[in-house]
């Protein structure tokens, strides 16, 4: 509800969430005027930045890694088609390294992308998305200003 009035009143609102569900928010926004924004971060990258802020001994900060395994799971797959918009080129030992790291079933991740048979694999998102940012590439800085460059137009 917070949402929807804030958009009522021509702000831009940015919702956080890992799965869309662009129903849900069609029934609160004018899906018109939704933009949905992917902002990937490598797993290996985001398993690393959750240790570190658990390790910071700050409680409030202390996260698992069960629900974003789940979520890149269900957000992202192998790319089928050149025309899928490609979010990573990652190497299939960095994924391993991150499901070991956190203590993961293996099992999906070598299901879902081939980690048994391939060396690389070219990630794409499973849903369609009208912008994708990678943390593992750009600063906060640089993807804050790319989303600005996107909203103006």
């Amino acid at each position: 509800i917070h949402v929807k009035q804030l958009s009522l009143h021509n702000a831009h609102v940015f919702v956080d969430f890992a799965e869309i569900n662009a129903k849900h928010y069609c029934t609160i926004l004018d899906c018109n005027k939704v933009v949905k924004i992917l902002v990937y971060c490598p797993l290996d990258i985001l398993v690393d930045r959750v240790a570190e802020r658990n390790r910071s001994g700050n409680t409030n900060e202390t996260r698992t890694l069960s629900m974003p395994f789940g979520q890149f799971l269900n957000i992202y797959k192998l790319q089928e088609s050149s025309d899928e918009v490609v979010v990573d080129r990652i190497k299939t030992s960095r994924i391993k390294y991150a499901v070991q790291i956190a203590e993961q079933d293996e099992k999906p991740f070598v299901e879902q992308f081939k980690l048994d048979t391939l060396k690389e694999i070219v990630l794409v998102p499973k849903q369609q998305w009208d912008l994708i940012v990678n943390t593992g590439t750009h600063s906060s800085r640089e993807i804050a200003k790319i989303i600005s460059v996107y909203l103006s137009k």
